[in-house]
């Protein structure tokens, strides 16, 4: 939904974890993921990513604890050059703001959408078309952070090009690190092997994790339980010692 006056307009994806109600109020379109199970079958989960509005964050991650094995997929190419070509259409110059393609291939998706509507419309680049897309090389949380100052930088009257620069650079500045308490989603993921996905378990290893330059998910640490995750990770924030992360 466009924002009435706005200088530019913003598309985001369903991975940004931000609320839909926070989405229609700043004026964002929603381009949506989707999920289907690969284990259980109709017991299983498979459905749209619409942010949590027909099912609860609670019953879906609940559903995962008791073995539901969801692969997600990233929007259609027509899902892709139907936005931007309303968009487009609107007269708005519009930024898409995609999550990492160091772990999806939707911004690969939403740029070969482009350059065929590019193609289409006889102009040389989407600049002329006043659409633009950033790669911000972050997921989930991270993503939803980052676009939210991207929705006040549009708010103080950045242009779609301008706002398309800041995002280029700030994605740089938000340092992430986490912690998962299972091994087996990262070895389903192809993130690590099967026999350290094993011995991690057997261990009650947790890797602390991060998303390095590339957008990809990079081992930062590893402790011995939860408790000792948790205390690693509140030394890091009070600290703010972010260029550990990369050194």
């Amino acid at each position: 939904m466009p924002t009435s006056g706005a200088a530019c307009n913003i598309i985001v994806d369903s991975c940004c974890e931000l609320s839909r109600g926070y989405c229609e109020r700043a004026g964002l379109r929603v381009l949506n993921f989707s999920y289907t199970e690969t284990v259980k079958g109709d017991d299983g989960l498979t459905g749209v990513d619409d942010m949590y509005e027909s099912i609860s964050a609670h019953d879906f991650y609940e559903a995962m604890r008791h073995g539901a094995q969801p692969m997600t997929s990233q929007p259609s190419q027509l899902a892709f050059e139907t936005a931007f070509n309303e968009a487009i259409d609107s007269g708005v110059p519009t930024v898409y703001l995609a999550f990492s393609s160091g772990l999806s291939g939707a911004y690969e998706g939403a740029c070969t959408a482009l350059a065929r509507i590019c193609r289409e419309r006889e102009v040389e680049s989407a600049a002329e078309l006043g659409m633009y897309v950033v790669d911000l090389k972050l997921g989930s949380t991270p993503q939803g952070l980052i676009i939210a100052e991207a929705v006040r930088q549009r708010d103080r009257g950045l242009t779609a090009a301008e706002l398309a620069a800041w995002a280029a650079e700030a994605r740089y500045y938000v340092q992430t690190m986490f912690m998962v308490d299972d091994l087996d989603a990262l070895h389903r993921g192809g993130r690590i092997p099967a026999g350290v996905a094993l011995v991690g378990g057997k261990l009650d290893v947790k890797p602390l994790l991060t998303f390095d330059t590339d957008g990809k998910l990079a081992v930062v640490g590893v402790v011995r339980g939860r408790k000792k995750g948790l205390r690693r990770m509140a030394e890091f924030y009070s600290k703010g010692r972010n260029a550990d992360l990369y050194s």
